[in-house]
């Protein structure tokens, strides 16, 4: 079995912010905020009946159940909340929940810290909140002065602290989309992975990839510099998409 583990945004969607020529694949209220180009979404039916295709994204559940990629079936496995949500079939799994509330737990006070924290700060743009009851979310006007409040505030050992833009993103250490896939790997023991992301948030599953696939981001070029393989992309754009799943094609040969 290829197990085919992929980022989304930025990796096989786009926001209508950078891109809203192809084919909208989520809405909210009647408003388009995503889209595939043309080419990658007949790509990914393809992709999808070849390999088993698990999205892990660091989207909360509404927002992934936003997207429609498929005419007719989802994925029958996503991990949603940066792994913290297992939806087979759409429902969710209810032991995966259990146990991701027992890996998580051990962070639950610097969670609320930083929750406190955000609140107070004055560069805060968007009430802070806790996703899926698994991190907490915020974003700021001064991304650098808030990161380092945290840092000194908060127990590193506990959480880890992640940032793309003007979000930001305090998350239980073991709540990392690797230690995701290693419990799907440990339950269903698929014979070789491809993993495809954009940011650090996919760093520890492209790490335990046979093959990685990656978009032109010096610090994952430079953190997977020996990886066993690496493919990178030549743009950080939509058509990122298309290099993604024509790697993925070229892999299930």
């Amino acid at each position: 079995m290829l197990l085919f583990a992929v980022d989304l945004d930025n990796t096989l969607l786009f926001s209508y912010k950078k891109y809203a020529n192809g084919i909208c694949v989520e809405r909210k209220n009647d408003k388009a905020l995503s889209y595939m180009t043309p080419k990658s979404y007949e790509l990914l039916k393809e992709v999808a009946q070849k390999v088993w295709l698990m999205p892990i994204t660091t989207r909360s559940l509404a927002q992934y159940q936003r997207i429609t990629l498929f005419d007719t079936q989802a994925p029958p496995i996503a991990l949603c909340a940066n792994g913290a949500i297992c939806l087979k079939n759409g429902a969710i799994d209810e032991s995966w929940q259990q146990e991701t509330e027992a890996l998580i737990a051990p962070s639950g006070d610097e969670l609320e810290k930083a929750l406190y924290l955000l609140t107070h700060d004055q560069a805060i743009t968007l009430q802070p909140s806790f996703i899926d009851s698994a991190f907490v979310y915020a974003k700021s006007q001064n991304i650098a002065l808030s990161l380092k409040r945290l840092q000194e505030q908060l127990d590193l050992t506990k959480v880890s602290l992640q940032t793309n833009g003007e979000k930001l993103y305090i998350l239980p250490k073991n709540l990392t989309k690797g230690n995701a896939l290693k419990r799907l790997c440990a339950q269903y023991q698929p014979q070789k992975i491809i993993a495809a992301g954009d940011s650090e948030f996919d760093l520890s599953m492209l790490l335990l990839a046979d093959t990685a696939i990656i978009a032109p981001n010096e610090r994952l070029i430079s953190a997977l510099s020996d990886h066993r393989k690496l493919w990178i992309g030549t743009t950080p754009d939509e058509t990122f998409g298309e290099f993604v799943l024509e790697k993925v094609l070229a892999e299930s040969q």
